[in-house]
């Protein structure tokens, strides 16, 4: 079998999302064929929000964007936003009813109140108009946290997919062998603790990267499996179970075990600084996901093993999980949809963005495609990334199954905003486990 066809079933197939089904498109362009329908547009202008930093992939979206706008003769107004800030951004945006035609955002509870307030475009209605994507590119799993009430108002941009590594150089020097219980990771954590090493590299500023660490300590459990997914129903939401209380516990047992680092918001908080850290020898261990992977030195990666995240004894699940689902998506203003002088011109670009430039960025290995027409055409023994590749191949000769995200199933931004910042002040230690759950639950109270 193909690993590209691997590839997809290791990381949509088995999620715990739903039942993803990759149908063949009567759609779509053929291997190597850009998007391009030869219209031109110009005199109109695109309001587009990326989310866009100083990433490889970022900077060649820049470039083809610009040769999109010559060919095309659309006008793009370019309003580039950062991590999280983009939250800010659109929520500013969306109470002067002043939001971008189209931008980059996170589905689920994210896109929730915009879609909610009715804000978003009804994206069915592109994928009909469209000759170049089409629904049945994307699996149910996929498509799962882009639908509201039924109605598609978003569309996935990429998945995402951890990795646990350990830096063997650092494990042989010390005599350690790398932890698969959750007890030898107290244990090797304090014994690099006493050597001077920070043993993880997992901090937290607005719950970034910790709340995926906590997620992977829920569903440890069948329960946390269920209480995750129960979230989505916000009759049904709270943090009072017992998977979620246990897994709290743990992260409250690391932090006294000195598994962080001593300043989790700053040293290692948010994406880039966590792995950095990693990079430049500090910690021994690292989690980290699929668009920090280019960010790591070849160096780094040739004295990195990939390893499963070490089991709780009491776990009642096999050890083949792990986050993996769709991480971001696109977002159409469905006020600039319904301008009739735009709807040509945000089809193309939309075009350009789910095709040419996704498959760019695929191939390179700086993202996970979730579009099954577009995996067909990437070789993925021949990625930039070399950690991409070892990843996937790793995910999908282990049957690494795709778990719920607590992060993307909270009913609101509200409660979701709460939890982040609740993260934050368990990793640093200043809140008990206890303290924790307490504070969650009650923004689920006070916010449903």
């Amino acid at each position: 079998m193909k690993m590209q066809k691997r590839i997809l079933t290791a990381l949509l197939t088995a999620s715990l999302l739903g039942t993803c089904v990759m149908g063949c498109s009567s759609g779509g362009k053929e291997d190597g064929e850009k998007s391009e329908s030869g219209k031109r547009f110009e005199g109109v202008t695109l309001r587009f929000a990326p989310n866009w930093g100083t990433d490889p992939d970022h900077e060649i979206g820049r470039t083809m964007l610009e040769e999109f706008c010559e060919e095309t003769g659309l006008t793009i107004e370019l309003e580039e936003i950062t991590g999280d800030e983009m939250k800010n951004k659109i929520s500013v945006d969306a109470a002067a009813d002043n939001l971008p035609d189209v931008w980059q955002y996170w589905p689920g509870c994210v896109c929730k109140d915009l879609a909610d307030a009715d804000l978003l475009a009804d994206c069915s209605e592109y994928l009909e108009k469209s000759e170049v994507i089409k629904k049945d590119h994307f699996g149910d799993a996929a498509l799962a946290p882009c639908t509201f009430d039924k109605e598609i108002l978003a569309l996935p941009r990429m998945g995402a997919t951890g990795v646990f590594l350990v830096n063997k150089e650092i494990f042989k020097e010390n005599e350690l062998e790398a932890p698969k219980t959750w007890d030898e990771l107290i244990e090797v954590s304090k014994a690099l603790r006493e050597k001077g090493i920070t043993p993880l590299n997992v901090g937290s500023k607005l719950g970034n990267p910790s709340h995926f660490f906590y997620n992977e300590l829920v569903c440890q459990f069948e329960e946390g499996v269920q209480d995750v997914n129960n979230l989505l129903d916000s009759s049904k939401t709270t943090f009072k179970t017992d998977a979620m209380q246990y897994a709290a516990d743990k992260i409250e047992e690391m932090v006294k075990a000195g598994c962080f680092a001593d300043d989790v918001l700053g040293s290692t908080g948010d994406w880039s600084p966590s792995s950095a850290y990693y990079d430049e020898g500090y910690s021994a261990m690292c989690y980290t996901f699929s668009w920090q992977f280019a960010s790591l030195s070849d160096e780094t990666i040739e004295k990195s093993e990939i390893i499963k995240i070490p089991q709780i004894a009491e776990t009642d699940r096999e050890d083949n999980h792990m986050q993996g689902t769709t991480n971001d998506c696109w977002c159409i203003s469905k006020k600039a949809w319904e301008d009739t002088a735009k709807q040509e011109a945000i089809t193309a670009l939309m075009d350009f963005l789910m095709w040419d430039y996704t498959k760019e960025i695929a191939q390179k290995g700086y993202i996970i495609t979730v579009d099954a027409e577009i995996d067909k055409t990437i070789d993925y023994e021949a990625l930039d990334s070399k950690l991409m590749s070892q990843v996937l191949q790793w995910r999908s000769d282990n049957n690494i199954e795709a778990d719920p995200m607590i992060w993307q199933s909270l009913p609101n931004l509200a409660i979701q905003t709460d939890y982040c910042n609740a993260l934050d002040e368990l990793w640093a230690g200043t809140i008990t486990g206890d303290e924790f759950i307490d504070k969650c639950e009650a923004s689920v109270e006070s916010n449903l």
